[in-house]
């Protein structure tokens, strides 16, 4: 049974709901994901937006979600990124035409170390 609600659409409310479900603080859930207690408190707070796909796998292993809701919460943090301006959505948005729809539409459907080199290769031709 999955542990991310799917009628929820802020990715930062639901690592919120997540975290708090697992009775974790903060600085646990960022200092086994690697990444700084004030970056994740951003990302928690949507004062920043989602981050890529290889953050997000971290913090979904420090909240100890299963592969299939890393997908499910990748999903989540993808389509935020997408609709919203300014961030690497906008990258993504702004790049080849379709590239999101079709981006989008992998997601879900690929196994995760295919969607990280995915990304790699976006990022590395500056897509995403």
């Amino acid at each position: 049974m999955s542990d991310i609600k799917n009628d929820e659409i802020n990715f930062g409310a639901e690592l919120f709901r997540l975290r708090t479900a697992l009775r974790l603080s903060q600085a646990e859930v960022a200092d086994a994901a690697g990444i700084t207690r004030g970056y994740y408190s951003l990302i928690e707070n949507s004062r920043k937006p989602p981050p890529p796909l290889e953050k997000v796998r971290r913090i979904a292993t420090a909240l100890r979600l299963s592969p299939a809701d890393l997908r499910l919460l990748w999903g989540m943090a993808a389509m935020e990124r997408i609709t919203t301006s300014g961030g690497e959505s906008e990258k993504v948005h702004n790049g080849p035409p379709g590239l999101y729809v079709v981006w989008n539409g992998l997601v879900i459907d690929i196994p995760t170390e295919q969607q990280i080199e995915i990304e790699e290769i976006l990022t590395r031709r500056k897509i995403m």
